[in-house]
């Protein structure tokens, strides 16, 4: 015999965060609904029809592609939620869900469901934050082979903490994009929004050679997408990976490209406030992309009171962060520096420049920090490029401030084995 409609809530994990009045509300609201084996419950493409809980058997999530090939997707059990994308934006079913097996699902109608979350809003935070859980996790996922605004969805080739990329395509056209979906679990989180339309404005401020291109932001599926120049290699982080140190002569064109960007970005009273290897892409014809303008600022000076958001808050990746920074100085040019610092050196070297397992204990060995001599970076590291990683990684702000355009002048084509990795 099945589990009721309220052991169900209870086993399920996105809807456990809920107060026990409010699950007893959605228990009470659920009609139970029987499928046979092959049964389609929810159609892509369709109008979606509700929540539906699995109390018994299983269900089959298949994508179906623009040529009828059918990709499954997941398989869903005792307690898992389906039906939750198209409910909350309102858009067709993104694929189907079909018995496989006999199945016995709890049933909530929209109507019902709308009422209940419009007197307690949480319901609906909880299935957004299952919707951010499922898009991103494999190459192909639910938007897969879907056309939003202008664009039809290739892939996935990427995720983070606050977006999800995906390789998209103009639906008139052959100019491949790279879409960036501000993730659903941050859509109900006050500064999200805020942050994701900044670094849209930030990229159209922007035109330069070295910095990824924003052709134009749009909301679709209940969240905002940006479009964005594809880059068609790979970041800095997988290079890093599949090759460990380079040769000093490909350390130094990226050096130059990066230096070019910053230069750009400095010149216009922006910080990047997140340079890293992931955040750097190459492409086939061996240019530098900087890309990632999610945490981009406008400059502080030290006596500058007002923004106190960012003298407070610690945004960033720690590893690259400058010892101020971490401290909870506000962002400044040198901090981009230090970043980049960290970044040719992991280049020149092969492996980070730091491992800690506390931020004190990283706040600690930034300030003891020692260059190691040229011949103990990397092979064959001069003393021109050592000379510039002592400076770009010295705890004297002042120090960093190095000649951005000189060093931009080393910037050529990488090399074509070095681009394609």
């Amino acid at each position: 015999m099945p589990p009721s409609g309220s052991r169900v809530v209870d086993a399920c994990r996105s809807l456990a965060t809920l107060d026990e009045p409010v699950k007893r509300l959605l228990a009470r609201g659920l009609r139970e609904r029987r499928f046979a084996d092959g049964d389609v419950i929810l159609t892509q493409g369709h109008p979606g029809m509700g929540l539906f809980l699995v109390a018994e058997g299983q269900t089959a999530v298949v994508l179906r592609d623009d040529q009828g090939q059918r990709r499954e997707l997941a398989r869903l059990g005792l307690g898992e939620v389906f039906g939750e994308m198209s409910l909350l934006t309102k858009e067709p079913c993104t694929a189907d869900v079909v018995a496989a097996g006999p199945v016995v699902a709890f049933h909530l109608g929209i109507e019902e469901f709308e009422r209940l979350a419009r007197k307690h809003p949480e319901l609906g935070i909880v299935l957004t934050y299952l919707i951010g859980e499922r898009l991103g996790e494999e190459s192909v996922d639910g938007l897969g082979g879907k056309t939003l605004d202008r664009y039809h969805i290739e892939r996935c080739v990427g995720r983070g903490a606050m977006a999800v990329v995906y390789e998209a395509r103009e639906a008139d056209g052959e100019r491949p994009v790279a879409l960036k979906m501000m993730s659903h679990r941050l859509v109900y989180e006050s500064g999200a929004m805020q942050r994701f339309q900044a670094e849209a404005d930030t990229l159209l401020s922007l035109g330069h050679e070295n910095i990824s291109r924003l052709h134009r932001r749009f909301d679709a599926f209940s969240t905002c997408f940006l479009a964005m120049e594809y880059c068609d290699g790979s970041d800095l982080a997988q290079v890093i990976e599949q090759r460990g140190a380079l040769p000093e002569a490909e350390v130094r064109k990226i050096a130059g490209h990066l230096a070019a960007a910053l230069l750009h970005l400095h010149g216009r009273g922006i910080v990047h406030r997140d340079l890293k290897p992931s955040n750097v892409m190459t492409t086939q014809r061996g240019e530098i992309k900087l890309t990632d303008f999610g945490l981009a600022t406008a400059a502080c000076r030290p006596d500058d009171i007002e923004d106190t958001e960012a003298r407070s808050a610690l945004l960033g990746t720690p590893l690259y962060m400058s010892p101020e920074q971490l401290e909870g100085a506000p962002p400044a040019p040198a901090s981009d520096l230090y970043a980049l610092g960290c970044v040719l050196y992991e280049l020149a070297s092969g492996k980070r420049a730091f491992s800690a397992s506390s931020l004190m204990q990283l706040i600690a060995l930034k300030h003891d920090f020692r260059l190691p001599a040229a011949r103990n970076l990397g092979a064959g590291v001069s003393w021109r490029l050592h000379r510039l990683l002592k400076r770009l990684l010295s705890t004297d702000p002042e120090d960093r401030l190095v000649p951005l355009d000189k060093y931009a002048a080393w910037a050529e084509p990488l090399a074509p084995d070095l681009a394609s990795s």
